[in-house]
């Protein structure tokens, strides 16, 4: 049993540092995550960072919003800052 749990923890593990890893080897202007809202009105969308652990939301074009809202499960978002603003200029999923 002590070697079920010890199995268990370092899978754990692994699997909890690939998901904070995938981000930085992401590249640069690129945030990975899952897409928890889309605001079609506001022309924004936000995910759910893995390395951050926290949201971030993005100001898009129509097209790309289009996509985020059928993305199911991780995407990887293409950005530029604008000011105070992330433009996401697209989605992969």
């Amino acid at each position: 049993m002590k070697k079920f749990v010890q199995v268990l923890f370092v899978s754990g593990a692994l699997v909890f540092a690939g998901g904070a890893w995938a981000c930085q080897v992401a590249g640069h202007n690129k945030h990975v995550g899952e897409v928890t809202q889309v605001d079609k009105a506001a022309g924004t969308f936000t995910i759910h960072d893995l390395e951050a652990d926290a949201p971030i939301t993005f100001q898009a074009s129509k097209d790309v919003l289009k996509d985020a809202a059928r993305a199911k499960g991780q995407v990887m978002v293409s950005y530029e800052k604008k000011g105070d603003a992330l433009q996401a200029k697209d989605i992969h999923f």
